[in-house]
C-alpha cells in the first residue's frame, strides 16, 4: 500500500501571491524546497499547467464565494516533469490585516491510490481485459489508472503487462504532448459530462501515429458524486484517414462532384435525377443507369422508405439524417449515413449525401457480440459472482449457485445479503453492518479485496471465502459486483501453520516466539497506563533425573502437568509460556502502580505457583514429587528492556537454584 507524498502551502491572496510557508514535503512532491518558494526564487502559479489556469484563477481569487474545496491540478515538477495532483483548499481572513490567506495541502494523486500491485481481478474480467482488442481503462477520481487492458501496453511505456499501469498516470506512460489532450476528456468528465467523446491521437511504441475514438464515463459513489472514470478507445485509424480524405473532398467543391468515396443525388418526387459516380459504384450500377429510378428501388423494407418519406415533410427546416441499410443491384446490403437538405424550394429538389459507413456498423455489432460473451463469461466462470444494486441482488452466476446451495437465480434474489453470512464475523462485529462497510470502501475507491465467513442457504455451514468487491456502471445504475472465492482449508493450514510458529507443540503454551511479542504488548500498555507487571522464570527441580530414570515419555507427560498447574494459577490477563525444555515463563501483566505493591503481589503469585507444583503427580501409574525454582524481576513501562528483563529473572532464577531449589528469588541489582 503507497504512502502519501503530500505538502502543505500557505498563499497571501492579497497583492503578489507570496508564499507565506511551505511544509518540507514539497521538495518530495515537487521538486522545490519550501525556501525556494518563500524567498520568492520560485513561483508557485508558474508551476501550474498551462491547460489548468482556469482552475488557477479561481484557486487564487481573493473572492470568498468558495471558502473551501478540492481540486484537481497539474504542477510541472523540478525535473520539468508534470505531476497530476489532488488539492484541498481553504481560504481564511487574516483578522490583523483583513488580508486572505490560501492554505493548499497538496498530495500526489498517484501516492493516494490504495490499489496492491497483487491484488487479482476477477477471472472473467481479467479474460476480457487480457483478450479484447478495445483499449479499456478504469482511473480514480484523481486521474490515476485502477484498471487496464493489455492493448494498452502496445502504446505505453514503460509497460509489458497491463498490471504495470495501475497506480500510474498518462503522463508518466505518455509523452506530455498526448497526456495533456487525454487529460482534458478526462476533466470534462469530472466536470459533469455524462460522455466525454473526442477522437484523438496516438503513437504506438514502434513511433507509428494512429487515431482512437476515445469515449469516457463518469463512474459515481453511493452519494452520487463522480469517484472515478470508465474509458474505452477503439482504433479507428483507418477509418480516420478515410474520414479525412472524405473531408478534405468535402472541402474542395470542384471534387465533390467527381469523388469515388461520397456518394451524391438530388431528387425530386422522390425520384432520382442526377447521380455521381461514387453512389452508382456504392450501390453496384453502371454509369448509364439510376437517373430516373424510383428511391424506394434501394430502400431495404417498406418501413424505411416511408420513415424517410415522412421526414421529407421537415426537409425545408434543416438537414435530415439516418442511418440505414440500402440494397445493392447484387442484392447485397450495405450501411449508409445519408443526409438531405432542400436544394430548390420552388421546383422541391432535394440534395442527398451517402457515405458508405458499412466497417464502422460491423465494428459495432462486433461490441455488441463482445457484450454477449462477457456474460457468457460471467455464467461460466468457476468463481461465484453476485450482483447487487443499492437494495438488492439482481443477479448471480451458476457458480454462486452452487457455492451458496441454492435452485435458481430468482430463488437467490429474494434473498438478503445477510442471508448468505453467519450473524457475526470471527472477530465478532455485526455481519450485515460490516459488510455495508466493505461496499461503502469499495464505491469509494472503486474496488476492495477482503477475508469473509459465508455460510450455505440449505444447511447454515459456514465457510472461509475470499472476496473481492468492485463497482460497475450498469445501464446508468451504480451495481457492486462480488465474486466469491477454495478457501477454508487455505485457513485451517494457515491456522495449523500460526500453532506451529506460536505456540509449543508439547503443552500447547505460547512459545518464546509469543511469550517476547506479548512482553513487548504489556510493557508498551504498562508505559501508557503506568500499572506494572512481573516476569517469572520457572525451572523444575531434578527434572533431568525423572527423564533418565523414567524416559523421556514420562518426562513430557510431567511438563504437560505442570503447564495446567500453571495456567491454574493466573489470571486470564497473565501469561503462561514454556520457555525451553523444563523451563516455564509467567507474565503477571496490569498489576499495581506501585512498585511495592507489585512485589508484593508478584509474591504472592510465586508461593502460589510453588505450593501448586508441590503436589504430587501421577504419571502412567506412578506418583511423583517435584518442586520448582523460581526467578522473578518486576517492571513498569520501559525502563528496561525485553532482553536485559530476561537477562534479570534468569539471574534470580539461578540465585533461587543455588538456594537449593523449591523457592521464589527477586532480582537484585547487585546480582549484575
Amino acid at each position: 500500500m503507497n504512502s502519501s507524498i503530500e505538502a502543505t502551502i500557505r498563499l497571501s491572496l492579497t497583492g503578489s501571491l507570496a508564499v507565506l510557508s511551505a511544509t518540507a514535503g514539497i521538495q518530495r512532491l515537487i521538486g522545490f524546497s519550501a525556501a525556494d518558494f518563500t524567498s520568492g526564487k520560485v513561483g508557485f502559479q508558474q508551476l501550474i499547467h498551462a491547460h489548468d489556469q482556469d482552475i488557477a484563477d479561481s484557486l487564487f481569487s481573493s473572492d470568498m464565494t468558495v471558502p473551501d474545496g478540492i481540486i484537481n491540478i497539474r504542477l510541472r515538477q523540478a525535473s520539468r516533469k508534470i505531476c497530476c495532483v489532488k488539492g484541498t483548499f481553504r481560504k481564511l481572513k487574516e483578522e490583523a490585516d483583513n488580508g486572505i490567506v490560501l492554505e493548499l495541502l497538496l498530495q500526489d494523486a498517484k501516492s493516494l491510490w490504495q490499489g496492491e500491485s497483487d491484488t487479482p481481478m476477477m477471472s472473467n474480467f481479467a479474460a476480457i481485459m487480457e483478450n479484447t482488442d478495445d483499449y479499456i481503462y478504469f482511473k480514480d477520481r484523481n486521474h490515476v489508472f485502477t484498471g487496464a487492458s493489455q492493448t494498452l501496453v502496445a502504446i505505453t511505456s514503460p509497460s509489458e503487462h497491463w498490471t504495470d499501469l495501475l497506480g500510474q498516470t498518462d503522463y508518466d506512460v505518455f509523452p506530455e504532448e498526448y497526456a495533456d489532450i487525454y487529460y482534458e476528456l478526462e476533466k470534462q468528465v469530472f466536470a459533469g459530462t455524462a460522455v466525454a467523446h473526442e477522437v484523438q491521437q496516438f503513437v504506438d511504441n514502434q513511433g507509428e501515429q494512429g487515431w482512437v475514438d476515445n469515449r469516457k464515463y463518469p463512474l459515481h459513489g453511493d452519494n452520487g458524486d463522480i469517484i472515478g472514470l470508465f474509458g474505452v478507445a477503439r482504433d479507428v485509424t483507418e477509418i480516420y484517414r478515410q474520414q479525412q480524405k472524405v473531408e478534405q473532398l468535402l472541402g474542395e467543391q470542384a471534387a465533390i462532384l467527381n469523388n469515388r468515396l461520397v456518394g451524391i443525388v438530388t431528387v425530386r418526387d422522390r425520384q432520382i435525377v442526377w447521380a455521381n459516380a461514387a453512389f452508382k459504384i456504392m450501390l453496384g450500377y453502371d454509369e448509364d443507369e439510376i437517373v430516373g429510378y424510383s428511391t424506394q428501388k434501394f430502400y431495404r423494407s417498406e418501413d424505411d422508405y416511408k420513415a424517410i418519406g415522412e421526414a421529407y415533410v421537415n426537409i425545408g427546416k434543416g438537414v435530415v439524417r439516418n442511418e440505414l441499410e440500402f440494397v445493392r443491384k447484387d442484392g447485397q446490403l450495405v450501411w449508409v449515413d445519408m443526409r438531405g437538405s432542400v436544394l430548390h424550394e420552388e421546383t422541391g429538389d432535394s440534395i442527398w449525401v451517402f457515405i458508405d459507413v458499412t466497417e464502422r456498423k460491423k465494428a459495432e455489432i462486433a461490441l455488441a457480440l463482445s457484450e454477449a460473451k462477457f456474460r457468457t463469461l460471467f455464467d461460466s466462470t468457476n468463481d461465484a459472482v453476485i450482483l447487487h444494486d443499492q437494495n438488492r441482488i439482481i443477479d448471480a452466476n451458476s457458480a454462486a449457485l452452487k457455492l451458496f446451495a441454492c435452485a435458481t437465480v430468482d430463488e437467490f434474489c429474494s434473498r438478503r445479503l445477510a442471508d448468505l453470512s453467519p450473524h457475526q464475523q470471527p472477530d465478532g462485529r455485526n455481519s450485515e453492518k460490516l459488510f455495508r462497510q466493505r461496499v461503502k470502501t469499495s464505491i469509494q475507491h472503486g474496488i476492495s479485496q477482503f477475508e469473509w465467513l459465508h455460510k450455505r442457504l440449505d444447511s447454515d455451514e459456514t465457510f472461509h471465502a475470499d472476496v473481492l468487491i468492485s463497482v460497475i456502471n450498469l445501464n446508468g445504475n451504480i451495481v457492486v459486483q462480488a465474486t466469491v472465492r477454495d478457501i477454508t482449508l487455505r485457513k485451517d493450514a494457515e491456522v495449523k501453520m500460526e500453532q506451529m510458529a506460536y505456540y509449543d507443540q508439547l503443552t500447547n503454551l505460547p512459545n518464546r516466539r509469543l511469550l517476547l511479542e506479548c512482553l513487548k504488548q504489556s510493557m508498551t500498555s504498562s508505559a501508557r497506563s503506568g500499572r506494572g507487571g512481573a516476569l517469572l522464570f520457572l525451572d523444575l527441580d531434578q527434572f533431568k533425573h525423572l527423564n533418565d530414570t523414567h524416559g523421556h515419555d514420562i518426562g513430557d507427560l510431567l511438563l504437560q502437568r505442570v503447564g495446567e498447574r500453571l495456567t491454574a494459577c493466573v489470571r486470564e490477563v497473565d501469561t503462561v509460556a514454556r520457555f525451553g525444555g523444563d523451563e516455564f515463563v509467567v507474565l503477571l501483566d496490569a498489576l499495581s502502580a506501585d512498585l511495592s505493591e507489585i512485589s508484593a503481589q508478584a509474591e504472592t503469585m510465586g508461593n502460589k505457583i510453588l505450593t501448586a507444583l508441590q503436589h504430587p503427580y501421577l504419571l502412567a501409574t506412578s506418583e511423583y514429587s517435584s518442586g520448582a525454582s523460581i526467578g522473578a524481576t518486576l517492571f513498569i513501562g520501559h525502563q528496561s528492556g525485553v532482553n536485559e528483563l530476561l537477562k534479570q529473572a534468569d539471574l534470580a532464577l539461578y540465585q533461587a537454584k543455588h538456594r537449593g531449589g523449591n523457592v521464589l528469588c527477586f532480582f537484585d541489582p547487585q546480582m549484575l
